[in-house]
């Protein structure tokens, strides 16, 4: 896979660096932050293909106590790794489910994959599938069918692009009690005022054993949302709820973002209206101490409240860190409050959670960041584990751990999982002691426990 050219949609805003990779070179493991805990310990240590590497997205749990999760490169495509599918066992035993092969099945996966009852996995690629809107392929909603022999995979549905359909899906699936499949793509549609097209929500519907799509939405530019690029959340009425990077408002901070799109993201819900569904922006950010480009899904909590990320923004001046954001319905409109703005440096910066926050008991919130922790190892940190704690009217933010670089792992894009003895694990996006065919980084990624 050409992986040069997709530096920036692998990362999104935040780019590690060049083709090389974002890191300072191979390093050791640093000392770690005073009154940080130390990571319990580094379940696995991704290999250079056939073994998987590069995992954006947190992992899901499996019926057994397994985990399962995708990686971008890696595995055995024919362009010297174009993804996987991969399981691995509480005890750090993996396993390659599925090597996509950068055809019409699909390459390049940065979305947690979800399961049914029989054990079948369903998720997307951003590329492959065919396609000719995109140079590369627009992506696809695919399955793992569990066997005797390991899992097979079937392509659910090829994305075929602007002007008609989506294109690029980033953020996972939604399945509902009907078995139907929902999500989001980043780019087409038919709307002209986004070069490739703003993204849509679409639906995908089995009927046998195939699927039939319906795209819910198109997004437009301007004051609508513009590159949603998460999960898809429901409450109990099947109202939906999204983020997009860009969109919203359009004037000042944000006339103009990283990748030449206006707006600095926003909050969307899409409420069922007899077979078809009615979208509104519930929250546009005005890009600053507000916060801006939420990348992550929001977490439903009690009474209708969101809770969220955004990748930039937040309180301290000078300093885009990001924020952790609370959206509080009030009638038909939501009032936001920002429970916590990241500082960088020994705390953490610029969380890209995929899927987004994970509830603790008491209240409280993990989370990951890209960069901060104080790690010298990379240019603005290597990353953090994060809890959010209820304290008096506020937040309280504790970092659980700071990643050093090397081999404990560098960049936590993917959101933690907690396991069934309540410990976090999740993937590194780069670090760890394997070698890696892709830069001269520390390793291929890992897959890290911490107690809380």
């Amino acid at each position: 896979m050409k992986r040069c050219l997709y530096a920036l949609l692998v990362v999104g805003l935040l780019p590690l660096g060049a083709c090389s990779g974002g890191s300072n070179g191979p390093v050791s493991l640093g000392i770690p932050v005073a009154g940080v805990r130390h990571l319990n310990d580094v379940l696995y240590n991704f290999q250079a293909p056939p073994d998987a590497e590069l995992a954006y997205a947190g992992l899901a749990t499996g019926k057994k106590g397994e985990f399962y999760g995708t990686t971008y490169g890696g595995g055995t495509g024919p362009s010297g790794g174009d993804g996987t599918v991969y399981e691995i066992t509480a005890a750090g035993k993996e396993k390659v489910l599925y090597s996509f092969q950068y055809g019409s099945d699909g390459a390049g996966s940065q979305a947690v994959v979800i399961s049914d009852k029989t054990g079948a996995l369903y998720g997307e690629s951003v590329l492959g599938g065919g396609g000719s809107a995109c140079a590369y392929g627009c992506g696809t909603v695919f399955k793992l069918t569990p066997g005797k022999s390991g899992f097979t995979e079937s392509v659910l549905y090829p994305f075929a692009g602007a002007p008609n359909d989506g294109a690029l899906p980033y953020g996972g699936l939604l399945m509902t009690k009907s078995g139907a499949l929902l999500g989001t793509t980043f780019q087409g549609g038919s709307s002209k005022t986004c070069g490739h097209g703003c993204g849509t929500v679409f639906e995908l519907t089995p009927s046998g054993s195939k699927y039939s799509e319906n795209v819910i939405h198109v997004f437009g530019n301007n004051t609508d949302a513009d590159g949603p690029a998460d999960q898809l959340v429901a409450d109990s009425s099947g109202n939906l709820y999204g983020t997009s990077l860009f969109g919203g408002n359009v004037t000042g901070a944000c006339k103009k973002g990283p990748l030449g799109l206006p707006g600095c993201g926003t909050v969307f819900k899409l409420t069922p209206s007899g077979s078809t569904y009615s979208e509104s922006v519930i929250y546009r950010f005005a890009g600053s101490a507000d916060g801006k480009y939420p990348r992550s899904s929001v977490l439903l909590g009690a009474n209708g409240v969101l809770y969220g990320l955004t990748e930039q923004g937040g309180a301290k001046k000078g300093s885009e860190n990001g924020t952790v954001f609370e959206l509080t319905p009030k009638g038909s409109r939501y009032s936001e409050k920002i429970l916590y703005s990241f500082q960088g440096g020994s705390d953490g910066a610029d969380p890209d959670d995929t899927p987004g926050l994970v509830a603790a008991s008491g209240g409280g919130f993990y989370g990951t960041t890209v960069n901060g922790g104080g790690a010298s190892a990379c240019a603005s940190g290597c990353g953090t584990i994060f809890k959010l704690s209820p304290s008096g009217s506020g937040y309280t933010e504790s970092v659980l751990y700071a990643f050093q670089g090397g081999t404990d792992g560098e960049y936590p894009y993917g959101s933690v999982t907690v396991d069934g003895k309540g410990q976090l694990l999740g993937p590194t996006y780069y670090g760890g002691s394997g070698p890696c065919s892709f830069s001269s980084n520390t390793g291929c990624g890992t897959i890290f426990s911490v107690k809380p």
